[in-house]
């Protein structure tokens, strides 16, 4: 951020000396200036994008990261209840448990969308 804005600050120097006329003395005199003077408006656009553009990506990806916090926070609160469950829930987990450690045949699915949730709760 510092040489960014140190840029910025040369850059913006070097453009009210070009206003005023003294840039121009030099850029007679000296080459290299001639060619500072001639770049200016690039070397103006470099300084504004080096310093804007990271500016930019930080203010838009501030509220993703703010919801990605959130989130993260959800998962941790769900995770201590997964250690900590009740009764209910210590029994679908249980359940789930023993579902899961069922052997089938290969080609028979466990869950077979074209039949009712209550008819394959009873065949089960």
């Amino acid at each position: 951020a510092g040489l960014g804005a140190f840029s910025v600050f040369a850059a913006l120097f070097l453009g009210t000396q070009m206003l005023t006329g003294k840039a121009q003395l030099l850029a007679r005199a000296y080459p290299l200036m001639r060619l500072v003077t001639s770049g200016y408006p690039l070397l103006l656009a470099y300084a504004l994008a080096f310093l804007g553009l990271p500016t930019w990506r930080w203010l838009r990806l501030k509220e993703k990261n703010l919801q990605i916090r959130r989130r993260n926070e959800w998962r941790k609160l769900q995770a201590a209840e997964l250690k900590r469950p009740d009764g209910g829930l210590r029994s679908r987990l249980a359940a789930a448990a023993a579902r899961a450690m069922r052997r089938l045949p290969f080609g028979k699915s466990i869950f077979d969308s074209s039949k009712s949730v209550r008819s394959a709760e009873a065949e089960m």
